[in-house]
């Protein structure tokens, strides 16, 4: 059980960085698009996983798709709201949910779809592929 952890956390933080910046280079939404569309089918494997080794690697790139979408889903949250609403914001962000691993999983994937759906429809396309540079 501390391997399931300890991959997701290890892969997440070594990435979550050069995550944050190359979404200044290459434009956080598309960034956030790529990691949803990494997290939303790799949490899938991971309930679908019959063996441990499976399901490390599956949790490995749930690491790689959060580290994506960590950083990057907080400069959408700040972008969104004003200052004194940003600290409701954030914190109706985190929500916790109860059952079997397959369960939490799929429950994962779905949540993970909606999201890319509603970051490509609602997300404002200048202010999303704006490069840091620029």
């Amino acid at each position: 059980m501390k391997g399931l952890v300890n991959i997701y956390l290890l892969v997440l933080t070594c990435f979550a960085g050069a995550s944050g910046r190359l979404g200044d280079i290459l434009g956080i939404r598309a960034l956030l698009n790529v990691g949803l569309m990494i997290f939303g089918p790799a949490s899938a494997l991971g309930g679908l996983a019959e063996s441990g080794y499976a399901l490390l690697l599956a949790r490995a790139v749930l690491g790689i798709g959060a580290a994506m979408i960590f950083p990057l889903s907080l400069v959408v949250l700040i972008w969104s709201f004003e200052e004194k609403e940003r600290g409701l914001a954030l914190g109706s962000s985190v929500f916790a949910i109860t059952g079997s691993f397959p369960t939490v999983f799929a429950f994962v994937a779905g949540f993970a779809a909606c999201v890319l759906i509603f970051t490509y429809m609602s997300l404002d396309r200048n202010k999303a592929s704006a490069r840091a540079s620029e």
